[in-house]
């Protein structure tokens, strides 16, 4: 009869347990930074969210044409266009940008000048008004259909008026 040799229980359960202490040690940290970063993640995001409900602003209708001054005559190539608006939530809004939208289906995007601009440092501040000067460098071609303000703190939250 023939006997069969194998390796013993004992050295069996250490070969096993040190594979499994082996695989650990590179599973661990993965695992413990994923789950590190998507908490610090998703904390960032609920904050900004809750910051942002409270985010508000509109148009101030007493300045241009529903809140709107453009001027794309200019000479030398550039136009100006303004925009006033009211900071109308209670947090502080700042690093505003415009679209402008034509009847011809162009977008334009277009800063802000730094001179005008509202930064965290020196934001729009809640029942505040600002204007919000652009040089427009780009030549416009249809008329304005409509025009959105845009914010860097809440992305999301944006106003426009159609034409």
């Amino acid at each position: 009869m023939n006997k069969l040799y194998g390796i013993s229980p004992l050295i069996s359960t250490i070969i096993l347990v040190g594979l499994a202490l082996t695989i650990a040690t590179f599973v661990v940290p993965w695992a413990f930074e994923l789950v590190t970063s998507t908490a610090n993640t998703t904390a960032t995001e609920a904050d900004i969210q809750i910051r942002c409900q409270n985010a508000a602003y509109d148009f101030d209708s007493s300045y241009g044409t529903y809140g709107i001054s453009w001027n794309f005559t200019g000479t030398g190539g550039v136009d100006s266009l303004s925009v006033k608006i009211i900071n109308t939530g209670t947090v502080n809004l700042y690093n505003f940008s415009v679209e402008l939208f034509t009847n011809t289906s162009e977008i334009f995007e277009f800063g802000i000048n730094s001179t005008y601009q509202k930064t965290p440092s020196n934001p729009l501040k809640p029942g505040r008004s600002a204007i919000l000067h652009s040089l427009v460098n780009t030549d416009i071609n249809g008329t304005i259909s409509k025009l959105r303000v845009l914010n860097e703190f809440c992305q999301h939250i944006a106003i426009e008026q159609e034409f």
